[in-house]
């Protein structure tokens, strides 16, 4: 017997389906899989049992002190050093600011 519920869901996957079949070449012998997987994907919206997302390792206090060093940072994900941009005070640049804009350097800091 056949409910509503499930005509309409096909209905739902098979729209989907169709517009994913319209946009993306694939073979035609994942498409039974594909329709298989977007079904039961959506029969279990409802039911409120989504698949955990696996938990990621939290880096260390240590492994981040390691990972910033005055040339770069060492990213976590791909470990590439990524360079880093340094801002040296000038104090002949400092005391031009200062003077424009009326501040003393007492009441700098």
């Amino acid at each position: 017997m056949v409910t509503d519920d499930s005509c309409g869901l096909e209905a739902i996957t098979a729209n989907i389906i169709i517009a994913y079949v319209r946009n993306n070449h694939l073979p035609g012998a994942i498409l039974p899989d594909l329709i298989k997987t977007v079904h039961q994907a959506l029969l279990s919206l409802g039911t409120g049992t989504a698949p955990s997302a696996p938990e990621s390792a939290r880096p260390t206090p240590a492994e981040v002190r390691k990972s910033i060093t005055p040339d770069a940072l060492i990213s976590f994900i791909d470990g590439r050093p990524y360079k880093t941009q340094t801002f040296r005070r000038n104090t002949a640049m400092l005391q031009n600011i200062y003077s424009l804009n009326s501040i003393t350097a007492a009441t700098a800091f």
